[in-house]
């Protein structure tokens, strides 16, 4: 994978995963806990909201958004994991609030 990205999707369970790689600059191991912190980059124009936007969009929706990088030079991997479909639960609530509508 000389300079690029690549993608897969699969199924794994009750849940859809997309997974995106990378070969870039990869991910210092003191940045990996704080990544998805609201407000955290590391570019001098960034404002630290897109990864965090991500993981809560991702968990409003019952799924998980995961990262992982051996370190700086060696890329990085981020997983979007969404059920396969609403939990009952959430399912009811969106059945209620339409009928409210």
């Amino acid at each position: 994978m000389p300079n690029g990205i690549t993608g897969s999707v699969t199924r794994g369970g009750p849940f859809v995963n997309f997974v995106v790689m990378d070969n870039g600059v990869g991910i210092p191991p003191e940045n990996l806990g704080r990544i998805f912190q609201h407000g955290f980059t590391t570019k001098k124009s960034g404002h630290g909201f897109g990864l965090h936007s991500g993981v809560l969009l991702a968990k409003d929706l019952g799924g998980e958004l995961l990262v992982h990088s051996d370190g700086v030079g060696t890329g990085a991997t981020f997983t979007l994991r969404l059920p396969v479909c609403r939990p009952a639960a959430d399912t009811a609530l969106a059945e209620d609030t339409a009928l409210a509508d």
